[in-house]
C-alpha cells in the first residue's frame, strides 16, 4: 500500500507539470487560431479596405495637433521676465499711436519696455496714481518710472513739476521718463535737464517704436525743442 502510494505521487510530480504544459499549448493554439482569427477577420477589412472611419481619425489628428499647439507655453515673454535673448518684439507704426485711447498708449509703452528687457514691467497708470502709469526694472535693479502724455499738442513745463514732485518721493524712481506723443516745449524740456528727468518725444518715440532700445533712444541727446 504505502509502495502504491509512492508510486501515485512520483506519477504526480513527473507527468502533473507535462499534463499542464500540454493544456497550456492548446489553449495558446485556440487563442491564436481561432480568437486570433476572429479578431483579424472582424477588424484588419477596417484597416485594410476603403476605411469610413478616415476623416473622423483625420479630423481627430488636427484636433489634437492643435490641443498640443495651444497647450505649449508661448513663446512671448511675459511681463516681469526678461526676454529671451534674440527676441524680437513687433514693433510699433509710431502712427498707431495718435489713433490709441490714453490707456492703450500706456500698455504700448509698456510692451516696449517688455521688449527691450525691462523687468517686472507694470502699468499702473489710473485715477490717484501719483503721475506714474508705468513702472519697472532695469538690467541692474533700478527702478524706473514712466509718465505717458498722448497729447495732440506739446507737453509743458508744468506737467514736468509735477512729475518731478512724485517720481522719486513717491515711486522711488531711480530713473523717471515721460514720453510724450508729440514733444515738449522748450521750457519743459529745459526743467527736465535741470532736474534729471529722461524726455521721449515724438522724435525718440518714432525711433523707441521701430526697434531702436530705451538705452539708445535715451542716450542721443535731444535735438531741439518738440
Amino acid at each position: 500500500m504505502h509502495g502504491d502510494t509512492l508510486l501515485e505521487k512520483s506519477l504526480t510530480v513527473v507527468f502533473g507539470p507535462l499534463f499542464a504544459l500540454a493544456i497550456a499549448a492548446w489553449l495558446w493554439r485556440l487563442l491564436v487560431d481561432e480568437v486570433g482569427g476572429l479578431v483579424a477577420d472582424t477588424f484588419w477589412p477596417w484597416f485594410t479596405s476603403p476605411p469610413w472611419w478616415l476623416p473622423f481619425a483625420g479630423a481627430g489628428g488636427l484636433c489634437g495637433v492643435v490641443l498640443v499647439a495651444l497647450l505649449l507655453p508661448s513663446a512671448r515673454p511675459t511681463r516681469g521676465a526678461p526676454a529671451a535673448p534674440g527676441w524680437e518684439e513687433p514693433s510699433f507704426d509710431p502712427a498707431q499711436f495718435a489713433r490709441m485711447s490714453p490707456t492703450a498708449f500706456e500698455e504700448a509703452c509698456a510692451e516696449l519696455l517688455v521688449r527691450d528687457g525691462f523687468l517686472d514691467v507694470r502699468r499702473v497708470g489710473g485715477s490717484g496714481d501719483l503721475a506714474a502709469d508705468v513702472l519697472a526694472r532695469d538690467g541692474e535693479g533700478r527702478r524706473v518710472v514712466v509718465q505717458c502724455k498722448r497729447y495732440l499738442s506739446p507737453v509743458g513745463s508744468g506737467h514736468l513739476q509735477r512729475f518731478n514732485g512724485t517720481a522719486v518721493p513717491e515711486h522711488g524712481a531711480d530713473l523717471a521718463v515721460m514720453v510724450g506723443l508729440s514733444g515738449f516745449t522748450a521750457p519743459a524740456r529745459a526743467f527736465a535737464a535741470r532736474h534729471g528727468i529722461a524726455l521721449v518725444g515724438d522724435e525718440e518715440l518714432a525711433r523707441w517704436a521701430v526697434g531702436t532700445p530705451l538705452r539708445a533712444v535715451l542716450a542721443r541727446p535731444p535735438d531741439g525743442g518738440g
